[in-house]
């Protein structure tokens, strides 16, 4: 059950960076061979780099993705959602996606260790979950199997 979780994480990361590599490959290389060299210079000395904008899209990708419709490309070809903790059947809404998705990613940079709490939690939940309240349920079912 766990594997599905990480197969679906894996599928929306690639995913996602392939999805970068197509904005960033037509709109921030246009945006920035249509500046004069001087400026383009400029921009990348203040702090504008494209490879840095590049987990902020992953942030948004995964973020709206939950918010409108409970679940990404990689949980639909996994069979999987995330709904509310107590409330199984709602969506979680904008502001529950990002606080979800907000501790995915600072609970993932010490080498993953918010998810490596699944391993020990009876319910299978990730540091994430426990901390945004919400769940990640099997779709397709009478009663959703958790995950």
């Amino acid at each position: 059950m766990r594997f599905l979780r990480l197969m679906a994480f894996a599928i929306d990361l690639s995913f996602s960076h392939f999805l970068y590599a197509l904005w960033g490959s037509f709109f921030l290389r246009g945006l920035l061979a249509s500046l004069p060299p001087e400026e383009r210079f400029r921009l990348l000395r203040e702090g504008f780099h494209p490879f840095l904008s590049e987990p902020f899209f992953a942030f948004c990708y995964f973020w709206l993705l939950t918010a409108l419709w409970s679940e990404t490309p990689g949980m639909v070809l996994m069979g999987l959602r995330v709904v509310r903790d107590m409330e199984r059947r709602k969506p979680l809404g904008f502001l529950r996606s990002f606080s979800r998705i907000l501790f995915l990613f600072l609970t993932l940079l010490p080498l993953g260790l918010g998810a490596l709490v699944s391993i020990f939690s009876p319910s299978g939940k990730t540091l994430y979950d426990c901390l945004s309240e919400s769940r990640v349920v099997g779709t397709g079912e009478e009663s959703p199997q958790i995950f």
